[in-house]
């Protein structure tokens, strides 16, 4: 069941949506971004609701792969917009103010693309519990005057994959995923060939039956793994095989969280000896 707190978010939202013409949701395949496009899909129709996902380099497959997944699944259009916000970030500089860069291309070719399809709208996924993240690149949502209708309801987290569940969405309790950029400090080098591998570490991980991994690029050959706390004795009897196949990634320093996967990492390292 609902709380009432929710039954009145859900109603706020369905109304927001409903009152769009037609609408192009920037869909990453994770929940946020899922409920937002399934209930656009659900009030305003196929012919109204579109799913623009964005193909570039620091998109992991995995999450491409799931994100075309669910739009299959529940009979929604969706088009594939292929972008090189990497050139943009090695411009700008891997500064702190890369999300920002990053943003305002990439929503900025979301937005023409969506016009050029006859879609008024662009609306994404930023949820109210992001609110206390550090992120610049909401400054260039604003600017592109992109829709955030979960944020504006104040729905939470917890609140999407509670709604999320209650309709039944396949994937409500997915893991929250970030694009392979945040893998990176500031002022490190981000190159096409560090997110390859990035991708194939965590790839590698997450098949090993683990719910959530972050491998931090921290340098040409230093990784830090970051698991869900619940999954830290997993991650040690495994260790063998995965520092073996890290190596064989190219990286020679392989670090543990040992506190596990923590928001904001990148700020405050707490290391371990990983082997």
């Amino acid at each position: 069941m609902l709380s009432p707190l929710l039954r009145e978010k859900e109603k706020m939202l369905v109304s927001k949506l409903k009152s769009l013409s037609s609408v192009a949701i920037a869909f990453s395949g994770g929940i946020d971004s899922s409920l937002l496009l399934w209930l656009s899909h659900k009030y305003l129709g196929r012919k109204h609701t579109l799913a623009l996902t964005i193909d570039a380099p620091s998109q992991a497959r995995r999450e491409l792969a799931a994100s075309k997944a669910f739009c299959k699944q529940y009979g929604i259009e969706q088009e594939f917009l292929q972008l090189d916000n990497l050139a943009v970030i090695q411009r700008q500089g891997n500064n702190e103010q890369r999300c920002y860069f990053c943003k305002r291309y990439l929503f900025s070719s979301i937005k023409q693309f969506a016009q050029q399809k006859g879609f008024v709208f662009v609306a994404e996924g930023t949820n109210k519990d992001d609110e206390g993240d550090f992120r610049p690149g909401q400054k260039a949502l604003v600017e592109l005057s992109i829709l955030s209708p979960l944020k504006q309801v104040g729905m939470t987290k917890d609140e999407i994959r509670s709604l999320a569940r209650y309709y039944g969405l396949a994937n409500w309790n997915k893991a929250a995923q970030a694009c392979l950029v945040t893998r990176f400090p500031y002022h490190v080098e981000i190159t096409p060939k560090a997110l390859q591998q990035i991708e194939a570490a965590e790839d590698f991980i997450i098949s090993l039956g683990f719910s959530l991994c972050r491998v931090r690029h921290l340098g040409e050959k230093i990784a830090l793994i970051e698991v869900l706390p619940p999954e830290l004795a997993k991650i040690q009897f495994l260790s063998t095989k995965i520092n073996r196949f890290l190596r064989e990634l190219g990286y020679l320093k392989i670090i543990i969280a040992k506190d596990g996967y923590q928001k904001g990492r990148m700020d405050r390292l707490s290391l371990a000896p990983f082997s």
